[in-house]
């Protein structure tokens, strides 16, 4: 039973080593300062709590998003170094950095190192400038702090110090720190393990390795813990491994290393429970304790992925599993497991023994352990995989050049396999020679049979299908001779077509994939040939055929993947680059254990799930050699591992070694500018999730990134700001967005990417952003404003109210001025004395005068009356009902008096308005008190118009006997009323204050000699 078992365990490591000697070296990606690293020496590496990677250099700290680097060095005296040995951030988020001159925090409000003592606001101490090793946080949260020549000292949350191996001899041997399984620390000096648990008081001695060898020196460089069993890195023994629970000790001496590892400088393990060792100068170790695979990778000039350099001074997996180790001189270096599933078989060479070739256009099996290659210029390769050994069959005759370009291999007989190459159809018997294998079937005299691009042979039959450049025929490998074949419609004869991949039904059909005439399918037994009809299909070239089985023959063509359903004879779609497919040139097609199609193009590897309708993309960046492969060449074994040839040499893999990439976080904001000038410093956005702006502060920049550091490149992003954008904006790779001229308000921008497989994470990053109103904008200022207006307005309205009102009043006043007016015109005592005149005149039998008279008192009180309900008269018609008035008074006064009227032409033909009678009652004061109390009948009456600008002036002048003798002969009151009167409408007609009536009185030799009465009316 135990020697079974030994059997079967040793059995399991000799074919992990086999699969270790077919392992491809790791890739690594590389960051140098000529990515923007602020030196090239790696001393340490962490992650912060939002996913940053932290980078230590000679030269400072550096913040890496993925994309690029932000620096930070400590701004203080020139004496303090900005070299950051040790690196840790703790649970709480803190990031704790370790110098040769002491220990500092990270203020994540001002990006800014403050010492240790500063930033816990406590007095100057040790701490801050002792030179630090390592920086270590156990499962309570102390932080332990390993110094070069001061010893330990452990910090709790708040920086209150714990002191150890302080003593001399001691405080200058510590050489690293661990904690296992079970929660206990562990800390290794030159020598020796200590241990410390929970109510210790101190560290205590666990052993001594200087047991082990005691002749020889031991220095101990790093530790690190798995289960029970401490992995020890020493500076001459390599690795120890001290079992804890049973204190046994042993080395570590893979087989695959049979000289060793040596001056080990740093140790971790990774989620997986792999060992990664870094040495001084043998580069980098993987060790699986599972597999017992060790893989060891070292700096190669011919290999873009390798380390660059060989000198590791740290390591460190974030939380995506990725691994980054520091190099002295190199930089930093990024293993991605992402990148190291896909192997590649290339050309050595430095070493034939391999590949002969790297432009493969043939993979054949029989489903057994070899894999037989067919080259360009090499001729077959058969690769045993389990024993990883090569054996190359070239032609080396004279004439066999052209026999080592191999299109195309099919099964013969035992150990036999038949050949389509450039000069024909050849034998390769397996049993012969390498050099002896080939035996040629097409000769100069049959060139038709030359250039072949496939050979197929049919189950069940010892016919070969061969097709070249010159159609299509069948070969007889019992005979050993070719076939006179022509079909039954001679589509052969005159067609020729050109098979690049052939696939056999169940019932025995031949599906053919042609160059130029696309889709053919040929039945045996009825020896016909049918072109299949692909509707849709913008191309005649097929590159491969696979039947999934499950109804569905699948096309590679030169314009997409064809899936064609067989029982219902039609194309069901065509699969291009617009539904995800890498490229439109499909050349192989292969399909895994979980029923997914993986697809060669001409831009990698696709790998296409039919239930989810979605394709996955792989180029180089995933570790394949290059992106271009070549016409049916790949292969799938029993197993599932998967062969695919190009012009790059040979891509191996097993599809259930490709992770689904899901890990997938929020992006975080990484900047936000104004006017292109910084506003809100990424440091300060780091702690908050909402920004304030002034109004003119409405044109910004937003900046952004997922901290997904596999395939970073391939991550999209897409935001919208509410308010503002409806849907989400995709930005491709864009990292930014920008907004002009927002109005105020608040707005939330969002943000949300998709990892390297079209991904997209839930929860999108948010942040509010408020843009303040400028004063006039604010509620307040829009109440006032809106009070001031109501005010107005209710101004304006009582303002109206008022006008109307004075209006009202104003017409109202005019209307009484103008009855009293028509009242003083309509006087009884002036009516009466002009029809006693009229009648005087009847009475002396005076009838003509008696008519001439009647004629003009009628119409002077119908002009009255006319205009007695209008405001304005035209000057004209006020002139004729003033001349009408006038001579009535002569006659009643027995023509004592003359009148004149003077007036421009051109007053009267212009349309002049006036207050009807306006100066009527000047007129009549004239004649009453002043020309009929004069003596003698030589009295003088004349009224003078003209126009000054916009006014009507009036002169009323007579030679009567002045306004002093007129008052006392009648009675003041009565001499005043219609002066007054007409004194108000001129006020009210002029819309003014003081009428502009002017009284004077004229004299001569100081007597009085009558008055002059000047009035001036607006022009309406």
């Amino acid at each position: 039973m135990n020697s079974s078992r030994y059997c079967i365990t040793a059995l399991f490591l000799i074919v992990c080593q086999l699969a270790a000697g077919r392992q491809s070296p790791l890739f690594f990606e590389s960051y140098t300062m000529l990515n923007g690293l602020s030196q090239n020496s790696g001393y340490s590496i962490t992650q912060d709590k939002r996913g940053f990677i932290w980078m230590g250099t000679q030269e400072g700290l550096n913040r890496f998003d993925g994309y690029g680097f932000t620096t930070i060095r400590q701004p203080l005296q020139p004496a303090v170094s900005n070299q950051m040995d040790a690196l840790l951030t703790g649970s709480d988020g803190r990031l704790w950095a370790g110098t040769p001159d002491g220990l500092f925090l990270l203020d994540s409000h001002s990006n800014q190192l403050h010492a240790f003592s500063n930033y816990f606001h406590q007095p100057p101490a040790l701490i801050d400038s002792v030179s630090i090793l390592q920086l270590f946080e156990d499962a309570w949260r102390n932080t332990w702090i390993l110094t070069r020549y001061h010893g330990l000292f452990v910090s709790d949350r708040d920086g209150r110090l714990q002191h150890f191996f302080s003593e001399p001899g001691q405080k200058d041997r510590l050489a690293g720190i661990t904690a296992d399984n079970k929660k206990r620390v562990w800390i290794a000096d030159l020598n020796t393990l200590y241990v410390y648990e929970p109510g210790m008081k101190a560290p205590s001695v666990s052993i001594n390795l200087t047991t082990v060898s005691p002749d020889k020196t031991l220095r101990i460089r790093s530790i690190c813990a798995t289960g029970d069993e401490i992995w020890i890195g020493t500076a001459e023994q390599g690795i120890l491994i001290w079992n804890t629970k049973t204190g046994d000790i042993r080395k570590f001496a893979p087989s695959q290393q049979n000289n060793g590892i040596h001056a080990i400088t740093c140790t971790i393990i990774d989620r997986q429970q792999r060992i990664w060792i870094g040495t001084r100068n043998e580069g980098l170790y993987r060790y699986d304790p599972a597999t017992s695979e060790l893989i060891h990778c070292q700096y190669a000039d011919d290999q873009p992925g390798s380390l660059r350099k060989d000198f590791v001074l740290s390591l460190f997996e974030d939380r995506q599993g990725l691994i980054w180790i520091g190099l002295s001189g190199g930089g930093f270096a990024k293993y991605d497991p992402y990148n190291s599933i896909f192997h590649t078989l290339r050309k050595n060479y430095r070493n034939n023994s391999e590949l002969t070739d790297n432009m493969l256009f043939s993979l054949f099996s029989n489903g057994d352990e070899h894999l037989y290659i067919g080259s360009q210029n090499g001729g077959v390769v058969k690769w045993n995989t389990s024993q990883n050994s090569f054996t190359s069959y070239k032609d080396l005759s004279t004439d066999g050049v052209i026999h080592n370009t191999v299109y195309g291999i099919a099964a013969g007989d035992e150990n036999i396999l038949w050949l389509a190459t450039w000069g024909g159809l050849c034998k390769l018997n397996m049993e012969a020679a390498p050099q002896k294998a080939f035996q040629t079937f097409s000769t100069g005299k049959d060139a038709s049979k030359t250039y072949l691009y496939t050979v197929f042979r049919p189950k069940h039959s010892q016919l070969l299908l061969v097709s070249g450049m010159n159609g299509i025929y069948q070969f007889d490998t019992e005979k050993e001779q070719w076939l006179n074949w022509i079909d039954k419609d001679s589509l052969l004869l005159y067609s020729k077509p050109v098979v690049r991949c052939f696939y056999e039904d169940a019932q025995q059909q031949i599906w053919m994939g042609t160059e130029g005439m696309g889709l053919l399918r040929y039945s045996p037994s009825q020896n016909k040939i049918t072109a299949i009809e692909l509707p849709g299909l913008q191309t005649k070239n097929i590159r491969s055929l696979f039947n999934d089985g499950n109804g569905f023959l699948w096309i590679g063509t030169d314009n997409g993947l064809v899936q064609y359903q067989l029982s219902a004879k039609q194309v069901k779609k065509i699969w291009q680059t617009a539904d995800g497919l890498a490229n439109n040139v499909v050349y192989g097609i292969l399909r895994d254990h979980q029923h997914r199609l993986w697809l060669s193009t001409n831009n990698g590897l696709s790998c296409f799930d039919a239930v989810q309708n979605r394709f996955f993309n792989y180029d180089m960046g995933y570790g394949l050699p290059g992106l271009e492969y070549n016409t049916s060449c790949c292969y799938a074994s029993v197993e599932g591992t998967m062969y695919f040839g190009g012009i790059d040499g040979l891509t191996w893999f097993h599809p259930s070694n490709v992770p689904a990439d899901k890990f997938n976080p929020s992006p975080v904001i990484t900047g936000f500018s104004l006017l292109n000038t910084t506003e809100q410093p990424e440091n300060v956005l780091q702690n908050q999730t909402a920004i304030s702006l002034q109004h003119t502060q409405n044109f910004f920049n937003i900046e952004f990134s997922s901290l997904n550091y596999s395939h970073t490149n391939r991550t999209v992003y897409a935001y919208k700001l509410s308010g503002v954008d409806d849907n989400w904006v995709n930005s491709g790779t864009r990292r930014s967005a920008t907004y002009t001229k927002l109005p105020p308000g608040r707005y939330v921008f969002q943000v949300r990417s998709a990892n390297s497989q079209g991904n997209w994470n839930a929860d999108p990053v948010s942040l509010s952003i408020t843009i303040m109103p400028a004063f006039w904008q604010t509620k307040w200022f829009m109440a006032a404003i809106l009070l001031l207006v109501i005010a107005f307005i209710w101004w304006l309205i009582r303002r109206r109210i008022s006008n109307i009102r004075k209006q009202a009043a104003l017409q109202h006043k005019i209307s009484t001025t103008e009855m009293m007016a028509l009242r003083a015109q309509m006087n009884p005592h002036f009516i009466f004395n002009c029809i006693n005149s009229i009648d005087a005149l009847i009475q002396s039998n005076d009838k003509y005068n008696a008519t001439v008279y009647l004629n003009k008192f009628a119409r002077l009180i119908r002009n009255i009356l006319d205009s007695s309900n209008q405001h304005v008269v035209p000057l004209q018609k006020d002139l004729d009902t003033l001349r009408l008035y006038i001579e009535l008074e002569q006659l009643r006064n027995e023509h004592k008096f003359i009148a004149e009227i003077e007036v421009p032409e051109e007053l009267l033909q212009d349309d002049v308005k006036v207050p009807p009678l306006i100066i009527q009652p000047y007129a009549e004061n004239a004649i009453l008190h002043g020309l009929r109390n004069r003596p003698g009948n030589n009295g003088h009456l004349r009224i003078s118009l003209f126009r000054v600008g916009d006014q009507l002036h009036y002169v009323i002048e007579d030679n009567g006997v002045g306004r002093n003798a007129a008052i006392t002969a009648i009675r003041r009151e009565n001499a005043s009323y219609g002066m007054a009167m007409s004194r108000d409408r001129v006020k009210l007609f002029n819309k003014e204050t003081d009428a502009s009536v002017q009284i004077t009185d004229l004299e001569e030799d100081d007597q009085p000699a009558g008055t002059r009465i000047e009035v001036q009316l607006k022009i309406q």
